[in-house]
């Protein structure tokens, strides 16, 4: 893993191709977070593959998703700082613990929450955050893609050791992930297995070849409370001073809400509009200085604590809120 203390994006840490080239399946964050819970050195065991029931690589692949969704966190061991155990996070817990908010991930607001938990600071996966957080054209080949990588990476400082191939990788892998990249037998296989195709955020395009399309703007199965938490969560990482926060920064600013999501401003708007219209003790919606803008409320942990609890209690009793 390479260190990101010295580029541009200091949010980001420097792992790329760390998933062996494997998207995360249905049914993998529940068992590495499982099998963590039992044994925080699961990973490096050698009957490894026995216990979580798939292949070397795939181990690794597992451990990596897992702490890439922030599910669990990597512990350096004192006795050799080069092995890391894996203890559950408090996200991890609330989440996927049997008795948390969602463990089977049967809620698509999970999936849109663990994919903004992917790509928020610090994001684990730097290929995934560059790419959400690009200006190009929403239509884009994935040789296109895998230039404009080229470029991110060169533009950083740290990053000389990362190689073409490695970010080639990592445009295969999400193109799997989020559009079903592959032909033949491998689609049906990877769109059975990728739970993030559900999202909807990359689709093939039609009549070309290895040409794909962002999907830009209101998303069907997003729920307006994931969108709220996320402006929230955001809010925290800029200025959590702040009483205001513009739409159109919550939509473009690099790894804001409408990045991850592929939100147009209105579309961001109207999600947030319809949430405080029901939920106007946690924030609020105004027209400022000629612009949309959400107004914050002061204790931004317990506000954000209480949309996903909110969200989630039409399925159980809530566990105890994120800090």
């Amino acid at each position: 893993m390479t260190s990101m203390t010295t580029t541009s994006h200091p949010e980001l840490l420097g792992s790329f191709a760390r998933h062996e080239t494997f998207h995360p399946r249905y049914g993998w964050l529940k068992k590495g977070f499982d099998s963590a819970c039992e044994d925080s050195t699961v990973f490096l065991r050698e009957d490894a593959t026995t216990v979580l029931g798939v292949g070397k690589n795939m181990v690794r692949a597992i451990r990596y998703w897992c702490v890439a969704y922030k599910i669990l966190s990597p512990e350096r061991r004192a006795e050799n700082f080069r092995l890391y155990d894996a203890r559950p996070t408090d996200f991890g817990e609330q989440l996927l613990a049997e008795r948390g908010w969602d463990p089977y991930l049967e809620d698509p607001g999970s999936l849109w929450l663990l994919h903004w938990q992917l790509l928020r600071s610090p994001c684990q996966a730097p290929a995934w955050w560059a790419i959400f957080n690009s200006s190009r054209s929403p239509e884009f080949s994935d040789d296109a893609l895998l230039q404009e990588l080229c470029r991110f990476r060169d533009e950083q400082g740290g990053w000389d050791d990362v190689a073409e191939s490695s970010l080639e990788k990592d445009v295969r892998c999400l193109l799997r992930m989020y559009g079903g990249g592959t032909q033949g037998r491998d689609l049906l296989e990877d769109s059975v297995d990728s739970p993030f195709l559900e999202l909807g955020l990359i689709r093939p395009a039609a009549g070309a070849k290895r040409h794909w399309v962002l999907n830009v703007g209101a998303k069907r199965h997003l729920p307006d409370a994931i969108v709220a938490y996320a402006a929230l969560d955001y809010a925290t990482m800029t200025d959590s001073s702040a009483k205001l926060l513009g739409l159109a920064g919550l939509t473009q600013n690099p790894g804001a809400p409408g990045r991850a999501f592929a939100l147009t401003e209105t579309a961001l708007a109207d999600a947030l509009a319809r949430y405080t219209d029901t939920h106007d003790e946690l924030l609020g919606v105004t027209h400022a200085a000629g612009s949309r803008q959400l107004v914050l409320p002061e204790d931004l942990d317990a506000a954000k604590a209480s949309v996903l609890e909110h969200y989630y209690s039409r399925r159980q009793a809530p566990v105890a809120s994120i800090a």
